[in-house]
């Protein structure tokens, strides 16, 4: 595969560095970014020193978490909530504007509201 570097300081949130690694890496539609360090998914939420992240990331484009994107727009709580519906192409029934807050649009081909949608919002 591809490679590339970035150079980042230990005090870095998982989140910002999966962010710096989407532009350098970007997908084809209908695919998610998997970021792994010795196996393990790279946490959002902490910095890469509390992950004792040291050295090389693997990265790779794998299709979108069908089950985590359903989860999300039922209001539920899910791993990566503002990845949820990362490489999904196509919604159909949207309720309420919260279904649509992370919404990826660029990836997003089709979107259809449900016919009990507030349109006034």
């Amino acid at each position: 595969g591809e490679g590339f570097s970035i150079s980042v300081s230990e005090s870095t949130l998982g989140r910002e560095v999966r962010e710096m690694i989407a532009e350098k890496f970007p997908g084809k539609a209908g695919t998610c970014l998997m970021v792994t360090h010795q196996g393990s998914r790279l946490l959002l939420n902490k910095t890469l020193s509390e992950q004792g992240v040291e050295g090389s990331l693997s990265c790779t484009r794998m299709l979108g978490n069908i089950y985590d994107a359903w989860c999300f727009l039922q209001g539920m709580e899910v791993p990566e909530q503002e990845f949820a519906l990362e490489g999904v192409r196509e919604v159909q029934g949207i309720r309420s504007l919260e279904q649509l807050q992370h919404l990826p649009i660029s990836s997003v081909q089709s979107l259809t509201f449900h016919s009990n949608f507030d349109q006034s919002l």
